[in-house]
């Protein structure tokens, strides 16, 4: 599989739904490391940390998705832009735009092993961002 391919599998599933969140796991590399800037601070986490993460997703959404803008990737490394949408298990038809992301992410062993990303919250004004 390609690194365009290792990273597209990921950001194309629904973190929400606990059939994916296996799938979700096998993708990361066991010595995975995530390094988050958003404007709430810098997050480190390990696959101990994703896994306890994709735990709470499952908890708190019905639905958490992603709308990717853009993906670029040569042999071992990609840059993927992207919105997260999430629906509550209170409204599940209602899709709510929470954040805006870049990431840069590096595959090792066919596994994804790095993660740079930068977000920022979303607000409601997006255009074209439609799930629906």
């Amino acid at each position: 599989m390609s690194t365009k391919d290792i990273i597209s599998e990921f950001y194309n599933l629904n973190l929400a739904k606990a059939d994916n969140q296996p799938v979700a796991l096998e993708l990361f590399h066991k010595d995975c490391e995530i390094d988050w800037n958003s404007s709430k601070g810098v997050a480190k986490l390990d696959y101990e940390g994703f896994s306890n993460m994709l735990l709470g997703i499952k908890e708190s959404f019905f639905s958490f998705t992603y709308k990717i803008s853009h993906l670029f990737a040569d042999t071992n490394q990609g840059a993927v832009r992207y919105t997260i949408f999430g629906t509550t298990i209170e409204e599940p038809e209602i899709a709510i735009p929470l954040g805006h992301f870049i990431s840069i992410v590096e595959v090792k062993d066919q596994k994804i092993h790095r993660v740079f990303q930068i977000s920022q919250e979303a607000d409601e004004n997006i255009l074209n961002m439609s799930l629906f």
